[in-house]
């Protein structure tokens, strides 16, 4: 990722990072992570983990008096402690939505982002056989990360190079 200048404004523009090779991967992945942090669902999504992580699961049908006690109809007729019961399960019920819904908002803009920035060679990769956002970013990895004997080769290179008299000309 590089920062230039934005000429109109005198702001920092932020250029897009493309997953195309295994020296992209440390920095298309940081943007993936922080992308996926601001929307609080990383831990769902972190390719580093060996099993997929459990994901929200849609909350099921809505509490009615029925749910605290099937021989009622009306609120009416529940006891206090059942009230309060029937309160408390719809409390939950709100949480466990709102919980759903953050994770699908944030997990649609983050595969909106991989699916934008992984290149088309890339994405076969994880076409229709990766649901998950996690998914996608293992079998990412599994191509693209490099391993620790590639980033060593890759150090040893570049000092190499460094070693070298400059050329005069």
């Amino acid at each position: 990722m590089s920062l230039n200048a934005d000429s109109s404004s005198g702001t920092p523009a932020i250029r897009t990072r493309i997953l195309s090779k295994p020296e992209d991967w440390d920095q298309w992945l940081y943007i993936i992570e922080e992308r996926a942090r601001h929307h609080d669902i990383w831990d769902l999504c972190d390719p580093s983990k060996e099993t997929e992580p459990s994901l929200p699961q849609r909350p099921g049908a809505y509490p009615t008096v029925q749910t605290i006690s099937q021989d009622k109809t009306l609120p009416s007729q529940l006891t206090e402690t059942e009230r309060q019961d029937l309160v408390a399960l719809k409390d939950d019920y709100k949480e466990a939505s709102r919980a759903y819904d953050r994770y699908l908002i944030g997990a649609r803009d983050v595969t909106k982002y991989l699916l934008e920035t992984v290149t088309n060679k890339n994405l076969t990769y994880i076409e229709r056989s990766c649901p998950s956002v996690y998914l996608k970013l293992k079998a990412l990895k599994a191509r693209l990360a490099p391993t620790n004997r590639a980033r060593e080769l890759e150090l040893s290179n570049r000092y190499n190079a460094l070693k070298k008299a400059p050329r005069s000309r």
